[in-house]
């Protein structure tokens, strides 16, 4: 196997492995397991999201566990000295009822530090919710749990993706189903004013009918990403020109108009080479570019590059083709500095329990590839089905599954860091 070393001072390097208490070890890339999840019957358990975090702690959901079993929202904060063990906390636990169920995906927080995001199901309907979390006045309090909107079919229903926050606090996601078409929606959430409801409005629903509504995809997995100018950019697994998903733009309305305009700016073929049916989001590169895997067919990290001019066509390329049955499904995370793009693959790797690659941007030829660390679906974990966080020169992130249990089929998953 071929490591590829990211060049740094020795300073640098051994501040960075302080971070998540790792040793530098000669010819590999190691990880850190800052925490096994799973380890008592009430712990938060498999999760599916990315993490997030703020100056001291790590936030994230996860799908099953916690005190009923619903799944929970978990806080890890890093020690106080390098190399002491990090300390979760459950912030919340989701009761099945009205509440939620089953949080899929990764949580927004706000200035003040409050927490919002989705359950896939639960709510008065059983479509999904979307709530808030706030933090207690005094630390070491209990986290305050607010049901924002519940989800009831033609508002939208199945949040898998969770919400991402504007400069006004407004809240955007999608649904895999439910919206007018029953196939999925496109939903912003507003906060009230004068201590008001939120009010949720859906802002494009997606057709799986012939010809044109279809063409523009259904059924996102994937949740938006907000450009500086209020455009919401993600994908769909479902339909399309092709039938291979797409990735799209749902630009704000304008001036004088009430309607957010909708486009396909790539479709995806089903069984094509490229790779189709992407399950993760984009996120912005360089050059305004967009960036994203597909996760099923010969699955693949993808390019798309806007138009020279205003109104033409995106250009897509493939920078990286992805070893058969890998699934790319989460969200790439991208080093702002070096433009160098990091990701998952749920089921890749050597010994087929996932594994975390770098792609390095070319310096005139192609973008060069690098496996960075193979799980072993033991303590380590497997299946990480969720994207990475980079902070502070650190890669962190989740698996699904191992860790405990110290073997693939079991264990509730791992928190772990990883210096590229």
């Amino acid at each position: 196997m071929h490591f590829h070393h990211t060049r740094l001072t020795i300073g640098l390097l051994a501040a960075l492995f302080a971070v998540v208490g790792l040793a530098p070890q000669a010819g590999a890339q190691s990880i850190k397991v800052l925490y096994a999840l799973g380890a008592t019957s009430t712990d938060a358990a498999s999760p599916l999201g990315a993490l997030i975090a703020d100056k001291t702690s790590l936030y994230g959901t996860a799908n099953i566990g916690g005190e009923f079993g619903y799944g929970a929202v978990f806080q890890l904060t890093k020690p106080a000295s390098p190399g002491a063990p990090w300390t979760e906390t459950i912030l919340y636990s989701f009761t099945g009822g009205a509440d939620g169920s089953r949080p899929f995906d990764t949580l927004a927080m706000d200035s003040t530090g409050v927490l919002y995001g989705t359950t896939a199901l639960g709510g008065a309907s059983g479509d999904g919710v979307v709530f808030k979390l706030a933090p207690p006045a005094i630390s070491g309090g209990l986290w305050s749990y607010s049901l924002i909107h519940t989800f009831a079919g033609t508002d939208g229903a199945t949040p898998y993706a969770g919400v991402v926050i504007d400069r006004n606090g407004v809240l955007y996601g999608t649904t895999i189903a439910g919206g007018k078409y029953g196939v999925g929606a496109v939903y912003e959430v507003v906060p009230p004013t004068a201590g008001g409801a939120w009010t949720e409005n859906v802002l494009w629903s997606f057709s799986n009918a012939q010809g044109a509504p279809a063409a523009r995809g259904c059924e996102p997995y994937a949740g938006v990403t907000l450009s500086p100018q209020g455009t919401l950019y993600g994908t769909t697994q479902a339909c399309g020109a092709n039938n291979g998903g797409v990735v799209y733009r749902l630009a704000p309305p304008a001036p004088g108009q009430s309607n957010w305009s909708q486009a396909a700016l790539h479709s995806f073929v089903a069984g094509g080479a490229e790779g189709y049916a992407p399950m993760g989001g984009v996120i912005f590169g360089r050059n305004r570019a967009l960036f994203g895997c597909t996760n099923a067919g010969n699955g693949s990290v993808f390019e798309l590059s806007p138009p020279a001019i205003e109104g033409g066509a995106w250009t897509e390329q493939v920078i990286a083709s992805l070893p058969s049955y890998s699934y790319c499904q989460g969200n790439l995370a991208i080093d702002p500095a070096s433009g160098a793009i990091y990701g998952t693959a749920s089921l890749g790797g050597a010994n087929n329990a996932g594994n975390i690659f770098s792609l390095t941007p070319p310096s005139g030829g192609a973008w060069s590839f690098t496996d960075l660390y193979d799980f072993t679906g033991n303590a380590d974990g497997a299946f990480p089905y969720a994207g990475l966080l980079l902070r502070g020169g650190v890669l962190y992130g989740t698996t699904n599954a191992g860790g405990n249990s110290n073997f693939v089929t079991s264990g509730g998953g791992t928190i772990f860091g990883l210096v590229p």
